[in-house]
């Protein structure tokens, strides 16, 4: 928790920081989605696995950061001619709340800290919530896969339309979307199909908040 705490917000920052102004809300989503397509991997995995075999998965998860940290390093090293900011202009925490940000600056926290929340409550409990539904392991399985990919395409669309006129729409309907898919998997059939389609539409409208 700790180490997904850390990296998300940093990697944020850091598409944003490295992309151009026109597309920068692309790179942004681009960068989100990768978390979302590992756990939808991770699902696939698991559900090749034995039922109960859970060690392969742990494995993995943490191997596979150990081998990025040492790519991040390697292609992160600051250019050599980049020289450092003066002391007295280093103020990345209080210019957070300098100049009349201080509102805007705990309401966007508020807003990260609930989609996080929230992602991360489906992300983890998904699967057990549809096999009390009655699903079965590979049903509950197929569902988090859905949530996760169809989630990481819907997160791309909406960060493409954040660049365009269509942002105001784009905002709308993935708000829309979290309510109407937890009512379809909290209320809907409990048929392998459309619980799928549910997951998927929750997992685009939770993404590309």
């Amino acid at each position: 928790g700790l180490g997904l705490g850390g990296a998300m917000p940093n990697l944020i920052a850091l598409a944003a920081d490295l992309s151009g102004q026109r597309s920068r809300n692309a790179s942004i989503g681009l960068a989100y989605v990768g978390m979302p397509l590992g756990a939808g991997v991770t699902s696939l995995i698991a559900l090749a696995l034995h039922e109960g075999e859970w060690r392969p998965l742990f494995v993995i998860g943490g191997i596979t950061p150990l081998v990025l940290a040492v790519l991040i390093i390697g292609f992160l090293k600051p250019p050599a001619s980049a020289a450092p900011a003066p002391a007295h202009e280093m103020r990345p925490v209080s210019d957070l709340f300098a100049e009349g940000r201080l509102a805007r600056t705990l309401v966007m926290w508020v807003g990260f800290f609930a989609a996080a929340l929230t992602l991360h409550l489906m992300l983890n409990w998904l699967p057990i919530l549809m096999q009390g539904r009655g699903l079965s392991r590979g049903a509950a399985a197929s569902a988090q896969v859905a949530f996760n990919v169809i989630g990481a395409a819907g997160a791309l669309i909406a960060a493409l339309g954040l660049d365009t006129r269509l942002r105001p729409t784009s905002v709308a309907l993935a708000i829309a979307a979290v309510p109407a898919a937890l009512l379809a998997l909290a209320q809907g059939p409990t048929t392998p199909g459309p619980v799928i389609l549910a997951a998927g539409l929750l997992g685009a409208g939770i993404l590309a908040q």
